[in-house]
């Protein structure tokens, strides 16, 4: 590991992960504002529409439209992207190709469901390497290098 890769002292995140921060912060942006769009639709109907209507006319009511539909349209890709990505057996995690950071192994063996874990940083001097499930609160813990080893 080179001395780029390794996280400077303003932060404990390593540089893989805070380059894919910025993306990640945009997709869940992306997939609250179409969820969002798509809650006050189904509770305000057409009264909604009139109210931005009259708010903003109806050139920029067509364009806060498109924007919405193609949000919604990467949010569509995103959810079948990530469905067809097969993951893969390694170091007794699941792993998707490209990805840097594993997913929970109980909750996709038990639950059928994909969960990104999240880093943990110095949980013991024994171990260099920690992921905690947010989910189940699984903690897997593995040396440089070896297995890792699910813990309580």
């Amino acid at each position: 590991m080179s001395p780029d890769d390794k996280s400077d002292d303003s932060t404990s995140i390593p540089k893989e992960l805070r380059q894919q921060i910025p993306k990640r912060l945009a997709e869940y942006i992306i997939g609250l504002l179409g969820l969002t769009a798509i809650a006050l639709l189904q509770k305000f109907g057409d009264s909604a529409f009139d109210a931005i209507h009259h708010a903003l006319g109806s050139k920029l009511l067509l364009q806060l439209g498109a924007l919405l539909l193609c949000s919604l349209a990467y949010c569509i890709f995103l959810i079948l992207r990530m469905k067809r990505n097969k993951l893969i057996w390694k170091r007794r995690l699941y792993w998707a190709k490209g990805d840097i950071v594993p997913f929970c192994s109980l909750c996709h063996e038990k639950e059928k469901k994909n969960i990104h874990l999240y880093q943990i940083q110095h949980i013991d001097k024994k171990y260099a390497e920690a992921f905690a499930c947010p989910i189940c609160f699984q903690l897997f813990a593995a040396e440089k290098g070896k297995n890792f080893e699910a813990s309580v």
